[in-house]
Parts: structure tokens; C-alpha cells; sequence
């Protein structure tokens, strides 16, 4: 019998590290050795991760959804 599993979480951080977290994210999935296909695919993984437009109180989170 086949299951399905769907991870979610964030990432808790400041407001200087969403930048560095985005870059670090875009940096793994552009120099990631994909075939085409495989390529295709990430670009659905990658847009999972949302990141916050406006900062409010001393924590910011970045969060990875189902996409």
C-alpha cells in the first residue's frame, strides 16, 4: 500500500539573514547537476519556500509549503 508524506516547516531568523537565506537557497537549486526534467521538477520544490515581505517584532520566519 502506497502513502503520502508532505514535510512543512520554517526557518526562525533576523531580518539580515533572510537575504543570505534566500541566496543560499537559489545558490543550491541553480548549481544542482539536473538533467532537464529533473530541472523542471525543482523549479516546483524551489517555489515552495515563501519569505516575508515585512518585518514585525524581532523574528522573522521563512517558511517551505507544499507546493
Amino acid at each position: 500500500m502506497a502513502s503520502y508524506v508532505s514535510i512543512k516547516g520554517w526557518i526562525e531568523c533576523s531580518d539580515d539573514d533572510i537575504k543570505i537565506i534566500q541566496e543560499n537557497i537559489n545558490n543550491f537549486w541553480n548549481n544542482c547537476p539536473f538533467n532537464i526534467e529533473e530541472k523542471e521538477s525543482a523549479k516546483i520544490y524551489k517555489s515552495g519556500w515563501v519569505f516575508p515581505t515585512n518585518s514585525f517584532n524581532w523574528s522573522s520566519y521563512i517558511f517551505l509549503v507544499h507546493a
